[in-house]
């Protein structure tokens, strides 16, 4: 009898498997043919590619198509290669799919459902509305010298440290400890040592949050890709020792600020302080501004720190770029009496294209992925087609922003790194969602020009007292790391400074 009940039972499970993984059969929409219980993503599984790897291998298997079907494990999801579908999915149709495909639980993870990037719905709506003021360019541009500082600490490193060798530098790391201080500093107000001390709290705290590990990515994957399990296992990607070290922080340094104990400074916390003092309805709690002080950690380092290194690899690589960037620096620091300032670093035109193109060729996140909450009906898949697809409320929808960025549809020799591809003629000759490096629509990154003004102080700081190349154990390209959700370089990035004569 039992024999009879395991037959039943894979029995049974067969049958489900055969049923679910037909879902794009039976809407006569063409997709990669799919695993049980992985889907499409068993190499990912493996850790033999990353997942944005295998959204770009599908993406370039359908090259006619509008979009193409395939499972994310064993659910059925979307991948969007149409930029004509990619504005109806972030823009022209966002009350279909006005949330992020990231299912929070929030009894689990309370600080990242505070995030603007993880919230749904109304409450999306809600803690945007309360974050936005403290991302304004004018409160950005007033922590110039707060990175300033942080520059000039780079440079005593450089300079200084006995860890440093110019001949062969790994600038990722240099360029996280830049980061790591400029968000202690621009964010919370106090000093993280980071330059000095790898064991300072604030590093290790940063760290916590980022080192790439094997159960790191076993987390990850389950609460990107199976978040039903990391709810049923109380899987939290927060863990609980940095909840309540980012909580005890935060409320320290609101309350020497609140009663005098601390100078007030042009941070973003007393940006918070002044949002909270104006707030009368008691909106602005303590769980919304610290989930805010998890977000800088997690863009303002990570991620700021990737894109300055790519741009600096890129730079590495073209010479006679790099040079011209060296030669608006010092155009632009003489215009402003030979103090670079806040207004010189929005004033870099070169530099701010060379940074879009490095989003462009080295997109920090692979994908931006939406998850429909009303059916929608999709065009034909094919022109050949009559008739279009409806997709159901709870279908994932993939926009792979790398592959679309190295589409030689949209962008001639897509592999090639060309910073004049952002000149104002020449995006306006180009579809606006063939670059996605922020984002776009009402979901378009907060921290945009938090992030663009602070990789331009490192570059501006970096180019402006050395000259770069690449170092001989650099590999071209980087391999990526499958370890990492977003792009990060698997072995680093290796150049070598070369100290310039000051003129």
């Amino acid at each position: 009898m039992l024999q009879v009940y395991i037959s039943l039972a894979v029995l049974a499970i067969c049958i489900y498997f055969k049923y679910t993984l037909s879902y794009w059969k039976r809407k006569q929409v063409e997709a990669p043919p799919p695993l049980p219980i992985v889907g499409n993503m068993g190499e990912m599984i493996l850790q033999k590619k990353h997942y944005g790897e295998i959204y770009n291998e599908i993406y370039q298997s359908y090259p006619t198509a509008k979009y193409v079907g395939f499972y994310k494990m064993g659910s059925p999801a979307v991948l969007v290669r149409d930029l004509d579908v990619v504005r109806d999915v972030l823009v022209a149709n966002f009350a279909h799919f006005h949330d992020n495909d990231f299912d929070i639980n929030t009894e689990l993870d309370p600080l990242l459902a505070s995030n603007p990037f993880t919230a749904r719905g109304d409450d999306w709506k809600r803690i945007r509305n309360q974050v936005s003021p403290i991302f304004t360019t004018a409160k950005v541009r007033a922590s110039y010298s707060l990175m300033k500082e942080v520059g000039q600490s780079l440079l005593e490193y450089l300079e200084n440290s006995p860890d440093i060798n110019t001949a062969e530098l790994e600038i990722k790391n240099v360029m996280t400890k830049f980061t790591t201080d400029v968000v202690a500093s621009s964010v919370f107000g106090v000093n993280a040592h980071a330059f000095v001390d790898p064991n300072s709290e604030f590093v290790k705290m940063s760290k916590e949050f980022f080192q790439p590990n094997f159960f790191g990515v076993v987390k990850g994957t389950i609460a990107f890709f199976a978040p039903k399990l990391a709810t049923i296992f109380r899987i939290s990607l927060i863990p609980e020792s940095l909840d309540g070290k980012l909580r005890r922080l935060i409320r320290q340094l609101m309350t020497a600020r609140e009663n005098g104990e601390q100078a007030a400074r042009k941070d973003f916390i007393q940006a918070f302080i002044e949002l909270k003092r104006k707030d009368q309805e008691n909106k602005i709690t303590e769980e919304l501004i610290v989930g805010q002080a998890l977000t800088f950690i997690s863009d303002g380092t990570e991620t700021s720190a990737s894109v300055m290194s790519y741009a600096l690899y890129e730079l590495a690589r073209s010479p006679e770029i790099q040079k011209r960037v060296q030669e608006e620096i010092a155009r632009v620091t003489a215009e402003h009496d030979g103090e670079m300032n806040d207004e010189g670093i929005m004033q870099l035109e070169l530099l701010d294209r060379c940074i879009h193109e490095t989003l462009r060729l080295h997109s920090v996140a692979f994908n931006m992925t939406r998850i429909c909450t009303k059916s929608f009906q999709l065009p034909p898949q094919f022109s050949t087609q009559q008739h279009g697809v409806t997709v159901d409320a709870g279908t994932s929808i993939v926009i792979p922003i790398s592959a679309i960025h190295m589409d030689s549809a949209h962008y001639d020799k897509p592999h090639i790194f060309d910073p004049d591809r952002f000149l104002d003629e020449m995006k306006q000759q180009r579809n606006r969602y063939a670059f996605l490096g922020f984002g776009e629509g009402p979901r378009i990154c907060l921290g945009m020009r938090f992030g663009l003004f602070q990789v331009k102080v490192a570059i501006v700081t970096l180019l402006s007292n050395y000259s770069i190349q690449l170092a001989a154990k650099q590999t071209v390209p980087p391999e990526i790391s499958v370890q990492s959700f977003l792009r990060a370089p698997k072995n680093g990035i290796w150049l070598t400074l070369t100290k310039r004569q000051k003129s």
